[in-house]
Parts: structure tokens; sequence; C-alpha cells
């Protein structure tokens, strides 16, 4: 399976300038795709997005979770670098220790974990819970830009 890899130059101080790139090339299972550009500190750009498939029956139920998430990890963060705009994160993540957020200040420590909050998806498509032209039998579930809570 083919690595896909972004470089320096697919990116400027505003984010990720977009690409479309060519998988498999003069191969049978050759297949283009864009990737959306998307702004820094957002989670990215989305084209369509199917629960169950595209044109395809769905049985049983599917679940679509799309920018639940308010925060995302940062392994970027050097020690000594300002870290006024990112969080440190406390909890167990269950019900019972929730993760907390708290705003971090002055500069980084080694061996802490810096997270920083994320604007949610930009979805350029469509979006289908059990899938586009297909017959569903279960239940869909979609939730885009929340907490996503499992049922």
């Amino acid at each position: 399976m083919p690595v896909l890899q972004l470089i320096s130059i697919d990116y400027d101080a505003n984010g990720f300038k977009g690409k479309t790139i060519t998988l498999d090339e003069g191969k049978p299972t050759e297949h283009t795709v864009t990737l959306p550009a998307h702004k820094k500190g957002e989670i990215g750009a989305i084209g369509n997005v199917f629960g169950g498939g595209n044109a395809a029956d769905v049985k049983g139920n599917t679940n679509v979770n799309v920018g639940t998430s308010e925060y995302e990890e940062m392994v970027s963060v050097a020690t000594g670098d300002d870290v006024t705009d990112y969080y440190t994160r406390s909890g167990e993540g269950t019900e019972a220790s929730p993760y907390i957020y708290t705003k971090a200040t002055g500069t980084a420590k080694e061996g802490t974990t810096y997270y920083q909050k994320v604007k949610g998806a930009n979805i350029t498509g469509n979006v289908y819970g059990g899938g586009n032209n297909a017959e569903v039998t279960g239940n869909t579930n979609v939730v885009i830009g929340e907490k996503y809570e499992a049922p």
C-alpha cells in the first residue's frame, strides 16, 4: 500500500494548501483524489462522508462521528516553547473521571503533553448516515461537531 507523504511546501502560514494526487499511477487500480485545503487550527476538510457505503446496502447500525473531539493532541511542542495557546489534560477520559483541560502557562516542560483546541471539520460534500443509494435496515446515528456519547 502506498504511503501518502505531505511535505512542507504543501503548507503555508494559513494551513494546508490542498493537493491533488494520483495513487497507483499507470496501473489498473489508478485513482486520483483531491485533498481539500484547510485553515491552520481546524481539523481539516472532508468531501463526502458515508456511514455505511456508497450505493451499498447497510445491514445493522452505523455510527458516524465527524469533528467530535474538541482538543487535538500536540506532539511538536519542544521544551522551552511558549505554551500559552495550549492546554494540559488531567483525568482518565471515563465517565467517572472525565478529561479536564486546563490552560497552560509559561514554557513547555519535558514529559508534559500539550493539547490545542481545534475547530470542527469543513465538510465540502454530503453526509450519509447509512449510505448513498442504499437500503438501510438498522439505525444510523450521525454526530457532527459535538462530543459523541456512545449509545
